[in-house]
């Protein structure tokens, strides 16, 4: 079993290989069959070979494809100053891009 931890837009994801994943990133150009290259890798399990990097691996390539992309849930912003009348209420719907991961690749 073929595995890593990549980190995108800040966050750490547990990837399979042909499995999909949801991130929260803005694709401008959107296409279904787009091909986005990962090389922030922190750790790789590759058939029991555990490769560590400090803090990333250098030798590891991620190409995963975009499957959809559409609006998250929406998440209710309420601000509120007591004994002033002012109430402020905002909704945020952050972008979600569905990622099919088909390779990870090590380059030696």
């Amino acid at each position: 079993m073929k595995y890593a931890i990549v980190e995108i837009t800040g966050k750490q994801f547990l990837v399979d290989l042909n499995k999909y994943i949801k991130v929260e990133m803005h694709l401008k150009k959107w296409s279904p069959s787009n091909s986005i290259l990962f090389n922030r890798v922190l750790c790789v399990n590759d058939n029991g070979t555990i490769l560590l990097g400090k803090p990333y691996l250098k030798n590891v390539v991620i190409r995963t494809t975009t499957i959809n992309y559409f609006k998250g849930r929406k998440s209710i912003i309420y601000k509120m100053k007591p004994k002033k009348k002012t109430r402020i209420k905002k909704g945020y719907r952050p972008p979600i891009s569905l990622l099919k991961v088909n390779t990870i690749t090590l380059t030696k």
